[in-house]
């Protein structure tokens, strides 16, 4: 799901702004993103095909097992890709009761299968992914219904080569949305690497308070930067992401000062065995806000085409990653924590640069070929749009 997508689901809200501004038809825009997302999806099919029969056969899983979960995990993403995509863009039309519904229906299965497993009726993992990839169907069946080709159609004239727009945004974006991904994972491989099982217990265990900042997070995808899109004059623009801004960092803030102040009664979720984490628990605090933070700064880069740049971020974040991997001690829970705290604030840091440099020099940092929307906008019709 990942490798296929490389940013190409977070251009739907740049080429969205973009077709309202010039008035173009998007629906070019929307179909070239599945295009591209299905055949980055074939390539993707075969490398992870063969990593896993490869690897599991070596483990000494069944061969007939191995490929029944392979099909679950492929239906999964295929229906993902769809579901994600579509959306995306019935957010922008502000079809939220829709979206909700349509997740919804899918989760529920989801859930249906999870009691199943609590209930000891299955064990499998096989089980567990058919699950998954029911509940994808789900949703992908909910959201076909939702979204119809009129409701993409816009009036204007089509985009001569809405692909080659939509390369020239996604090269500069790729190598920082795959860094930024894969870094926690590198870092829980290198923790259960080097560490004690006990390390790796706690790492993952204060991770389930970040829980609490991924319903935030979610809420900014899903809500605001849809929202947020919509507004087309780019001084409101600029006003409302740094009011949001100030807002996640109110409740960033709050966050903190919680644990801080109770950090024994916010570790009673995890349970006796972690009561003594509360260093690691302040830590994991400003992890949380730093990432809230880091997601709209992100995503209203993206959102004004500011992607120039992000080749050199996702740089840099590498060599973060590889520094964090060979200064700090990873057999203790408060270095880990570190880790990924530093490395958030290091993306934080080089995203609101950018975002900096995108309200004062725009031009400067918007991907080749690319318009900025201050360039987009037709300033007698600022007012009324």
């Amino acid at each position: 799901s990942l490798a296929s997508d490389v940013g190409l689901t977070g251009s739907i809200t740049y080429f969205w702004r973009r077709a309202r501004l010039k008035t173009v038809n998007f629906i070019g825009y929307f179909d070239q993103v599945l295009i591209l997302r299905n055949i980055l999806f074939s390539g993707v099919v075969i490398l992870s095909g063969a990593t896993l029969l490869v690897l599991g056969s070596q483990r000494g899983f069944d061969i007939l097992n191995l490929l029944l979960c392979f099909f679950a995990l492929i239906a999964t993403a295929w229906f993902g890709i769809y579901v994600a995509v579509t959306l995306q863009v019935l957010r922008l039309l502000a079809r939220y009761r829709e979206t909700y519904f349509a997740q919804l229906s899918g989760q529920t299965v989801r859930f249906l299968f999870a009691l199943a497993f609590a209930a000891g009726l299955a064990s499998s993992a096989l089980f567990g992914l058919i699950g998954g990839a029911v509940g994808a169907l789900v949703t992908f069946l909910a959201t076909r219904r939702l979204l119809s080709a009129d409701a993409l159609e816009m009036e204007g004239a089509v985009p001569e080569d809405p692909r080659k727009e939509l390369l020239k945004y996604v090269l500069p974006v790729a190598p920082s949305v795959i860094v930024f991904s894969i870094q926690d994972t590198i870092l829980f491989w290198w923790t259960t690497y080097v560490a004690e099982k006990v390390v790796v217990a706690e790492v993952f265990a204060l991770g389930r308070i970040l829980a609490i900042i991924g319903i935030l997070s979610t809420f900014v995808i899903v809500v605001i930067i849809p929202r947020l899109s919509g507004v087309l004059d780019v001084k409101a623009y600029n006003r409302a992401s740094i009011f949001v801004r100030l807002g996640l960092l109110c409740i960033g803030s709050v966050f903190v000062l919680i644990c801080w102040r109770f950090p024994n009664f916010v570790l009673i979720l995890l349970g006796d065995q972690y009561a003594h984490l509360q260093t690691s628990l302040i830590i994991v605090a400003f992890t949380g806000a730093f990432t809230l933070l880091n997601t709209a700064t992100v995503l209203i880069n993206r959102a004004r085409g500011w992607v120039r740049l992000d080749f050199v971020v996702a740089c840099l974040q590498a060599l973060g990653i590889g520094l964090a991997l060979l200064s700090l001690d990873f057999h203790h829970t408060v270095q880990v924590v570190t880790a990924f705290s530093l490395l958030v604030l290091l993306s934080l840091t080089l995203n609101t640069g950018v975002n900096v440099l995108g309200f004062f020099f725009p031009n400067w940092i918007v991907s080749q070929t690319l318009s900025s929307d201050t360039e987009m906008q037709d300033p007698e019709n600022e007012n009324e749009k």
